[in-house]
């Protein structure tokens, strides 16, 4: 559901604007209503506000109205076309409609949300109301008077077609993720009756058509880029007086003249509760080498007071402006985005920060300090102690001169006292190399350190709280992990574990962690170390994880045996993942090694190319997931109660193995050296519910209608085995597109 759509589809009534934006509001007021209803889950996102309808009230709702129907209950007669106005039909499904819907003119609603590729010219829709079709190829006019509301997000348009501005009852235009959008038309700044445009990720747009200031009945707006043509300047966005929610500037930096930007006039814009100020074209984009009028033109850019959301993109000024400093607007903030200005040194001064919720910086050269002027009092705060009261999430990003937390803290103080973040919940800190302590929180549950050299995992042991832990990088310090202090702690990913695990200085640390699920091993010295730390010992510290259920071992370039001696202490496990191990072999054939975990249920196997043999694994194994792993050449035998079965490019694994006689799901993808299938898998290849073959020349035509294994695989649900030769004439197709682009 769509609160735009609402207002849209209730704005035909002849009232004027202003009963119409009642009604705006009042669609608004009923989805708030129901977010609070128990078969709700409400969302919010690119200005749609959401919720989802339990399947039972969907039901009474369609019977009650009589109105709405599928393409397929068309086709099994179970719902008459002439009763149907509103209908939601696939790309697959477009080809069908033709027919059915040839004469059918009173059609209100049409969705087709899906990529298409069909025409919908065909079609008669001269009397459509709604028509959502994302990724539609538009090669006809749109000829649809009555049409309220479009939305072509998604599609692959380089320009909007004229045709579109004869539609001049249309009040929504939704233009989300068009990529390829370059311009839009002249002629809509005549469509009078457009309320809301929306533009998110137009990364190609170039510059707003001329004269957009006479939609001056515009609410919703979300992306203006500057052009430097007549009529394509900032001012325009002068008389859109009812612009609301979320409005992003781009292209800021071709603002010639501080005049300009005054007559945006964007503190007279009240109902704006967003507003992203980038002086490139793209977001993340680094600032010009010539800094030229931007302090100025960011001071002249000022919003009302009571923005809620601020963002800053590309910057090249020294110093932000003072109206950031206005108290009203230090209450009303709730967050705050600031990348790529590398000339800023330090924040806004700490009244900003007061109601801030989340903060989000990066690439930002010369920032030295989180914040300045910590000794202002503000609502009865001692902001030296308490700087962000009510900030929940911190992202940092990219930030090389960052080393205090607070003008007044040194690097001697211990972490606690630096810093209070009394409602933070989650900290993220990439490639900031001088930062030494992380600031204390007393409800801090997530918390990723990457790529930050001065900071040793020890120096976090006072985050009690923590429930998820992330760290890691290629230069981290060798410390002793203080696994005792995180009593909480669900999810846990350290890069180089054997390097984070030297001896302890308490036997608490050697306690299994009872709350602790899920753990992921990136990088190489997961299971031997550098440090004097004895193999027995560090085999004995993996005590601490007997109660891990989830296992995730990647990049370990020393393991070249299956690590069965650490496993032996997870009798819990029952996920295993291991990813680009290139080194990993076994000792030879299945029988040799055995997985010790009892209740394993899922094997994943990526990107192993040295791996010839998997162990024998427990009975239990319910899913087992192989890829990329061309050395393979056996699998387990022990798979009788297996239900799920993937390979996917395995090209020397030429059979799989008896015993499969509990399969449900098979996925076979590029592994030409399978042939056939064993005498077990035949028999119960009609009890499976799915079966994909792909790549698999010999496999595929002993699948398709005529081979042997045809008459077994028909009663089949769920198939996908596309014809051996429809792939190679394909792969031949692409190869001479190659040789002759031209062509």
């Amino acid at each position: 559901m769509d609160g735009q759509w609402v207002y849209s589809r209730r704005g035909n009534d002849g009232f004027g604007a202003e009963r119409r934006i009642c009604f705006q509001r009042v669609g608004l007021e009923i989805l708030q209503d129901v977010e609070v209803k128990p078969f709700d889950g409400p969302a919010s996102r690119h200005g749609l506000v959401g919720c989802g309808m339990h399947d039972l009230m969907h039901d009474l709702a369609k019977h009650v109205t009589g109105e709405c129907a599928t393409m397929q209950e068309l086709i099994q007669k179970k719902a008459y076309v002439e009763d149907v106005f509103h209908m939601k039909i696939s790309s697959d499904e477009l080809e069908q409609s033709n027919g059915l819907l040839k004469n059918k003119e009173s059609l209100r609603t049409l969705l087709a949300p899906s990529s298409s590729h069909k025409d919908l010219s065909k079609l008669r829709l001269t009397s459509l109301r709604a028509l959502c079709c994302r990724g539609l190829h538009i090669r006809q006019p749109i000829k649809t008077k009555h049409l309220r509301y479009l939305d072509l997000s998604h599609s692959e348009i380089v320009t909007l077609p004229d045709s579109v501005c004869m539609l001049y009852n249309l009040q929504s235009l939704r233009l989300n993720h068009c990529h390829k959008l370059r311009y839009l038309p002249e002629g809509i700044r005549s469509m009078k009756k457009l309320h809301h445009l929306y533009l998110f990720e137009c990364d190609k747009l170039e510059q707003m058509p001329p004269k957009i200031s006479q939609l001056s009945n515009l609410h919703t707006l979300t992306s203006f880029v500057v052009g430097t043509g007549d009529g394509c300047g900032i001012d325009q966005l002068k008389d859109l007086k009812y612009l609301s929610h979320r409005l992003e500037l781009y292209n800021l930096i071709k603002i010639e003249s501080v005049v300009d930007a005054k007559e945006a006039k964007l503190y007279q814009k009240k109902n704006l509760t967003e507003l992203s100020l980038c002086w490139g074209r793209r977001k993340y984009h680094g600032p010009q080498d010539d800094v030229g009028n931007m302090e100025e033109v960011l001071e002249a850019l000022a919003p009302h007071s009571e923005i809620k959301v601020l963002e800053i993109h590309g910057y090249g000024g020294t110093k932000f402006s003072s109206w950031m400093m206005h108290s009203q607007m230090c209450q009303c903030l709730r967050k705050l985005i600031i990348f790529n200005c590398p000339k800023c040194k330090h924040l806004p001064s700490a009244p900003l920060l007061v109601s801030l919720e989340y903060l989000s910086l990066g690439y930002m050269d010369s920032l030295t300090m989180i914040c300045k002027d910590t000794d202002v009092e503000v609502e009865g705060c001692n902001a030296s102690r308490q700087i962000f009261p009510k900030l929940k999430r911190m992202f940092l990003e990219n930030l090389p001169e960052l080393e205090r937390w607070t003008e007044n803290s040194t690097a001697g103080e211990p972490p606690h006292s630096l810093v209070m973040f009394p409602l933070l919940e989650e900290l993220r800190m990439y490639a900031c190399p001088k930062v030494a302590s992380v600031p204390s929180s007393p409800v801090i549950e997530k918390l990723r350190i990457m790529e930050c050299y001065s900071l040793p995992i020890s120096s976090i042991a006072h985050l009690t709280t923590l429930s998820e832990l992330e760290f890691g990088g290629e230069l981290i310090r060798s410390a002793s992990m203080p696994l005792g202090s995180w009593l909480s702690l669900v999810k846990l990913s350290v890069s180089s574990l054997g390097d984070m695990m030297l001896p302890p200085g308490d036997q608490q640390s050697h306690r299994p962690l009872e709350t602790l699920r899920s753990m992921w091993l990136p990088g190489p010295n997961c299971f031997e170390t550098t440090s004097t730390l004895s193999k027995s010992h560090l085999l004995r510290l993996w005590e601490c994880f007997a109660f891990v259920e989830e296992l995730c071992i990647s990049g370990c370039d020393e393991l070249v045996h299956w690590p069965t001696e650490e496993l032996r202490n997870l009798a819990r496990l029952r996920f295993l993942r291991i990813s680009f191990c290139v080194k990993l072999k076994g000792k030879g054939s299945p029988s040799d090694e055995i997985l010790p975990p009892p209740q394993l249920e899922m094997l994943s196997i990526h990107n192993c190319s040295s791996l010839r043999y998997i162990p024998e694994v427990a009975a239990s194994l319910d899913e087992l997931v192989i890829g990329e792993c061309t050395c393979l050449i056996a699998l387990p035998s022990n798979l009788s109660k297996l239900r799920v079965l993937r390979i996917q490019g395995c090209s020397g694994l030429k059979t799989l193995p008896d015993g499969l006689t509990s399969l449900e799901q098979l996925t076979i993808e590029r592994c030409t050296g399978i042939e056939k299938f064993p005498q077990d898998l035949l028999q119960g290849l009609p009890a499976l519910k799915s079966l994909k073959i792909v790549g698999c020349p010999n496999l595929q035509r002993h699948c398709r209608q005529g081979g042997e294994y045809f008459h077994l695989i028909s009663s089949i649900p769920h198939k996908d085995i596309p014809a051996a030769e429809t792939e190679s004439g394909r792969m031949n197709q692409t190869f001479l597109k190659r040789l002759m682009p031209s062509c």
